[in-house]
């Protein structure tokens, strides 16, 4: 099986990664992987052993590679929306002058 690393973690390419290799892999804290997870919104762990758990390498993965491809086309479609295009600058309009002269503060009148 080969191996890549990434953050000084090893992350075997395939097979099951334990909560290090995830945590290295996708960025985010353990408190979100396992929120996430819970709102199933992250692949699910897998029981290894009764004290360990793992997770489908190639799930993790599949699941970053749709984050990035929504992420890619969500922002090609703002590059593109028309409505969001810059607008024209404001022309600037002469201030109405006033016919009174401002009040002196009442100290001084």
């Amino acid at each position: 099986m080969s191996t890549t690393t990434q953050n000084n973690v090893s992350l075997p390419l395939g097979g099951a990664w334990r909560l290090p290799q995830v945590l290295a892999y996708t960025g985010l804290s353990r408190t979100t992987i396992f929120r996430l997870e819970k709102a199933g919104e992250f692949p699910a762990h897998v029981n290894l052993t009764s004290r360990a758990v793992g997770w489908d390498s190639a799930a993790v993965t599949a699941w970053k590679d749709r984050k990035f491809a929504k992420a890619t086309a969500s922002s090609a479609l703002m590059a593109t929306d028309t409505t969001l295009s810059p607008q024209p600058p404001l022309v600037d309009t002469p201030v109405a002058q006033s016919k009174k002269p401002p009040k002196a503060p009442p100290a001084l009148r």
